[in-house]
């Protein structure tokens, strides 16, 4: 009994996508104004039908056109975000580097003549401090550019 349900709701599962290949639309005219529905209307009307694009069809090989136009767009679009992600990551290396180099060089300039022990330890364990932070952060900087630069491809390092 279930097979037999099965089998009928397959069989009118085929039956609307064959009978599916042409669909009707009404174009109406009422009090000036004209709209477009799927079912028959009152006052002026004219019934429009529609056939799907078959593979031989110039509309297909539009349509394929433009699939392959979408896809070639999708890609460029992506290529330039990932270049652009690149261009910002370097960017972003770049001013790591200098803003560490800024860093040390005021910790440096610190060390004046008669500094106490006391006061050179406390800025040598910062400059220590402070170089290992940036060296951490440079590091992952470096690690995304690997990877989105592998991502890219060749040419873009």
């Amino acid at each position: 009994m279930r097979r037999n349900g099965l089998a009928a709701a397959l069989l009118a599962t085929c039956a609307l996508i064959s009978t599916s290949t042409h669909a009707a639309v009404y174009k109406c005219v009422v009090d000036g104004k004209t709209t477009f529905s799927q079912r028959p209307c009152e006052g002026d009307m004219e019934k429009i039908t529609i056939k799907e694009a078959s593979p031989r069809s110039s509309t297909y090989q539009e349509n394929t056109d433009y699939k392959q136009l979408n896809e070639q767009m999708d890609d460029a679009i992506n290529k330039r975000r990932a270049d652009t992600r690149l261009y910002n990551l370097k960017r972003d290396l770049r001013n790591l580097i200098d803003e560490r180099a800024e860093n040390l060089e005021y910790w440096r300039s610190q060390i004046k003549p008669g500094i106490t022990k006391l006061d050179l330890i406390l800025i040598q364990n910062k400059m220590t401090e402070v170089r290992s932070e940036y060296d951490r952060a440079i590091a992952l900087k470096k690690q995304q550019i690997q990877n989105t630069s592998s991502r890219i491809g060749p040419g873009n390092k």
